[in-house]
């Protein structure tokens, strides 16, 4: 009985197994000094583009704008594809906004310099999509989402859609260089940079971690769904086989 079981596990189980393997890249790696901020898992190679500034080594991938790099790709080897399914992403964005009619450049230092003394000048918080993901397959766009526009920042598991299946490349950048700051804009609005209040900041700052994909995934329009239903002929035939053979081990050979 036991191999009938053995046989019957196989055939319902087989073409789960030939799917491919998932991996997660924690960037373990990068607190090797000599990895010179690069690693590669399987065939998806990336770059921590902030290695080494101002010495910090960190096992994740860190995304910055004031003297550090907002964004990151991860890049499949030339000729092959890979599917990203989810990333750890912590986000945020600090940009804050008081109305400002008429106010001369001159008074809008002055409410700047007010509100980084701790000042209540009126400044609100300002909300915008400040996190943006773009796939590419072979230099080609495919896909792009934005988030973050309801709230001030991110913290969580962001996990990707299947629009990204089988793609050459991953972009994931904080944006931020539409503001400039202390900025008068024409809503009437002067925009500030809430914690740092450094002209020409975008108040944006995350990291990246565990990020998981599929590596060596086919072509993403190579790809041809399964219908659910297609399962169903062999999961019969299975259980099928599986009562002949229960009924001949019962009734022996004849």
């Amino acid at each position: 009985m036991a191999w009938t079981v053995t046989l019957l596990a196989a055939m319902l189980l087989g073409p789960g197994l030939a799917q491919a393997a998932t991996v997660t890249i924690n960037f373990d790696d990068l607190l090797d000094p000599d990895s010179f901020g690069y690693g590669q898992v399987g065939n998806i190679a990336y770059q921590d583009r902030n290695w080494g500034l101002y010495g910090l080594i960190r096992p994740y991938l860190t995304l910055d704008n004031w003297d550090f790099v907002p964004e990151t790709t991860f890049t499949a080897d030339p000729g092959t594809y890979f599917t990203p399914l989810a990333f750890e992403l912590s986000a945020s964005r600090s940009v804050v906004r008081a109305p400002c009619p008429a106010c001369t450049s001159d008074e809008v230092e002055a409410l700047v310099t007010a509100a980084a003394r701790g000042q209540d000048v009126g400044f609100e918080p300002f909300a915008y999509n400040h996190v943006r993901i773009t796939g590419y397959r072979d230099g080609a766009l495919v896909a792009q989402a934005l988030f973050g526009a309801d709230t001030p920042s991110f913290s969580g598991v962001y996990e990707v859609s299947s629009d990204f299946a089988g793609i050459s490349s991953l972009n994931i950048l904080l944006l931020g260089e539409e503001f400039e700051f202390p900025a008068l804009r024409e809503d009437g609005f002067v925009y500030a940079c809430g914690y740092e209040l450094f002209e020409s900041s975008s108040c944006i700052d995350g990291r990246i971690d565990n990020f998981q994909a599929i590596p060596d995934a086919p072509r993403g329009d190579d790809v041809a769904p399964v219908p659910l239903p297609a399962g169903l002929p062999l999961y019969g035939g299975v259980l099928i086989l599986g009562g002949l053979v229960a009924g001949w081990r019962r009734q022996g050979p004849r």
